[in-house]
């Protein structure tokens, strides 16, 4: 037997063997951009027609939802309705998580008791949530769908959302705030797990060192919608803009904007327990998904809620593989890495260019966040990325 073929079998008696089950595929932030979903359901390989109407999962198929239906886009009604009704249609095939968004709007229910203004206070209420526009969207699909339109219908449709059956109410009760794919060795959270993250639940003492039982218990403390789920799902006051104990709110994004892996110890941590990759959301990615990538380890960020419109963007996970795609700059982009294993997608340039994968010209991707959210891209050919010295942060 020769070296290469000693080799080949020592690795693969060492990694572990991910079962054969069907595709995940995975849609991150809507926030209301309707658009965005009919993208992903033509172009993910993931549904097909129903001679009854409504959406139709492929057989085999399984589909998550990362969280934040609404806000920015005036569908935000319509993204709720479809991610229930697939949720009660495929109850074991679909997965919804908590977002950030979904989970601010349980104040909802109580904030207008002896509001001398409840209409005012309502528009102050999504202002202070970052969601400033939501008002006028909300009238924009009532409209859309004929029904009234006035200051007082949009009031009452959008505090009925979180109303005992609500369609806000329904979401989160069927949604959860982690989920362990278990047959591919993967965590999905809508914002980032970290050193500070990892194990905590509010209220549990000490840590939880089993992810697995984090998770479970992490899911029965939100399901009983507490009011410190609010802290939860938002900022820090010592850390603007993020809540590094918090798979929620959490970011993998330092300082610049840019995203970055975990600490060495959270991904060592996950691997020993048999997971190696994590699917979040929460973090602006411009128009394709990212990808970040270490030894056996990967982390997959798929926020649409900055992709410009024209583009679109689809994850899927199979067979031991991540496979990322979509539309960027006018092109077709792919990439397709292994779970296990090196891979230079996902890699650094000396100068901060995270390489994406390739484009339908067969030139090499990169992107980088420049100022708060915006997305840069530039192409390099395979004599231009040969030879370059990448890194992994």
């Amino acid at each position: 037997m020769s070296f290469k073929a000693i080799l080949a079998m020592v690795i693969g008696l060492a990694l572990p063997v991910f079962a054969a089950a069907g595709p995940i595929i995975v849609l991150g932030d809507l926030e209301g951009q309707g658009f965005k979903l009919d993208q992903f359901i033509r172009e993910s390989g993931g549904f097909q027609a129903s001679p009854w109407g409504g959406l139709r999962l492929r057989p085999g198929v399984r589909f998550v939802f990362m969280g934040d239906a609404l806000d920015r886009g005036p569908e935000g009604m319509r993204i709720l309705d479809t991610m229930v009704a697939l949720k009660k249609q495929y109850p074991d095939q679909v997965v919804l998580l908590m977002g950030n968004r979904d989970v601010n709007k349980l104040p909802l229910r109580f904030i207008f008791q002896n509001a001398a203004n409840p209409i005012q206070r309502l528009k102050d209420f999504l202002d202070g949530i970052n969601a400033s526009e939501a008002f006028e969207f909300r009238r924009q699909e009532l409209s859309a769908r004929g029904q009234p339109a006035s200051d007082r219908d949009v009031f009452n449709s959008t505090v009925g959302d979180v109303a005992p059956g609500g369609r806000m109410t329904e979401y989160l009760e069927l949604a959860q705030v982690g989920h362990v794919d278990e047959e591919t060795g993967g965590l999905f959270v809508h914002g980032a797990i970290s050193d500070q993250s990892v194990g905590y639940v509010p209220g549990h003492p000490g840590r939880i060192a089993d992810v697995r039982t984090w998770i479970k218990t992490l899911n029965a403390w939100a399901h009983a919608f507490p009011r410190e789920i609010l802290a939860y799902q938002g900022p820090r006051a010592e850390t603007p803009g993020r809540n590094d104990m918090s798979v929620t709110y959490g970011r993998f994004l330092g300082a610049d904007n840019n995203p970055h892996l975990p600490a060495d110890s959270v991904i060592e941590a996950l691997k020993a327990q048999g997971l190696h990759y994590v699917v979040a959301g929460h973090s602006s990615v411009g128009d394709v998904p990212v990808l970040m990538s270490a030894p056996d380890f990967r982390v997959i960020l798929v926020d649409n809620s900055y992709a410009k419109p024209g583009s679109s963007a689809w994850t899927r996970i199979e067979a031991g593989q991540i496979e990322l795609g979509g539309h960027t700059e006018g092109r077709v982009f792919t990439a397709k890495v292994p779970i296990l294993g090196e891979s230079a997608v996902g890699s650094l340039s000396p100068d901060g260019w995270r390489l994406l994968g390739k484009v339908d010209t067969g030139e090499w991707l990169e992107w980088q966040i420049q100022g708060r959210y915006r997305s840069a891209y530039r192409l390099l050919t395979d004599a231009q990325l040969c030879g370059r010295r990448m890194t992994r942060r």
